[in-house]
């Protein structure tokens, strides 16, 4: 190991560990060096998502076990458009966002009816 890579590894590695065996260091250098990767792919996967699809992801994040299944079901129906998705995407969590959410799922049931 060269004298510059040695200086990234003292940068990255607490102050304790310095004292500690040069692969034990790099040990530790490698596992930091592994979180920062995933926190940036889990990151990045977020924004490759559509807004549907994260929409869904927030839907059953906050809603799963407050509406029932069939509730669930359809409000996902909703988010099949870009519009409702994203309205509800910036939508902060809490009463308004119950209040759309339900109002929603009323005019889905009241469409339902009048099929009938």
């Amino acid at each position: 190991m060269n004298t510059d890579e040695d200086d990234e590894y003292s940068s990255h590695v607490s102050k304790d560990c310095r004292d500690c065996q040069s692969g034990a260091r790099m040990i530790a250098f490698a596992l930091q060096q592994l979180a920062t990767i995933t926190e940036n792919v889990v990151t990045a996967t977020n924004y490759a998502l559509s807004k549907p699809e994260r929409a869904v992801g927030k839907l059953l994040k906050e809603y799963t076990g407050v509406l029932s299944d069939r509730d669930i079901m359809k409000a996902v129906g909703l988010f099949e458009t870009e519009m409702k998705a994203g309205m509800f995407l910036v939508m902060k969590k809490g009463e308004f966002q119950d209040m759309w959410l339900q109002d929603q799922l009323d005019r889905l049931k009241q469409q339902g009816k009048a099929k009938r």
